[in-house]
């Protein structure tokens, strides 16, 4: 009677080439190769948002803050290839490589004027502009007490200079003494519009002190 391992072996050497290439394995390279061939495209690959062309999809990869993200090589029309983040892509925050703004820089008429974009002081002025203005459905769902009282913003404060030369020595104040996270801006009037008169920057607790559902105030 045949043993285990030389039935084993019999079976390994009915799939053995002259070559040393094992039979399945060189089948399995036909099938993967067809697969490859007909596979049905990735949806995002050839997709074009702003000036730049998505060429491969390099899956997930590690932030240094240690979340997933998903990175695409993408073709930007001056020629320069570039590794981007596909959400960025999506929101609109990367359009090209990085040459609109150097044309911008060349031509004089780069609309970064302050270049806070990514500051948490702008975004504090952004989360302001949305909130009081209120353009999308979504934000008017969001906002509905906003809507209701009509709280709006001062046509000074829709201009971002105004606001920094407004508010910004007092945050850099505030988030000394309190942290950025504990920096949040508050109008005195809860009724009241976004202005300079009407806002300050205050913690949580001092937020939520001042609500108009508060039965203390």
């Amino acid at each position: 009677m045949m043993t285990g391992t030389k039935q084993v072996h019999q079976e390994q050497n009915k799939y053995q080439l002259s070559d040393d290439k094992c039979a399945y394995c060189v089948y399995l390279q036909k099938v993967y190769n067809i697969h490859m061939r007909y596979r049905t495209p990735n949806p995002i690959v050839r997709k074009r948002y702003g000036r730049l062309l998505i060429k491969e999809d390099l899956g997930m990869s590690l932030t240094p803050s240690g979340k997933q993200r998903r990175v695409c090589r993408v073709l930007c029309k001056c020629g320069k290839e570039k590794i981007v983040r596909l959400q960025n892509l999506k929101d609109g925050t990367t359009k090209s490589c990085g040459c609109i703004l150097e044309e911008h820089l060349a031509t004089g008429k780069s609309r970064l004027k302050h270049r806070d974009s990514r500051t948490d002081f702008y975004r504090r002025w952004a989360g302001i502009k949305s909130r009081a203005l209120r353009k999308s459905n979504v934000l008017k769902k969001l906002y509905k007490s906003y809507e209701r009282l009509n709280i709006g913003i001062s046509e000074d404060w829709k201009d971002y200079e105004t606001f920094k030369s407004d508010m910004h020595k007092s945050y850099i104040q505030h988030v000394k003494k309190h942290g950025v996270r504990q920096t949040t801006i508050d109008r005195i009037d809860t009724l009241g519009d976004y202005c300079k008169e009407n806002c300050r920057w205050a913690t949580y607790k001092q937020q939520a002190n001042n609500k108009t559902n508060n039965v203390n105030r």
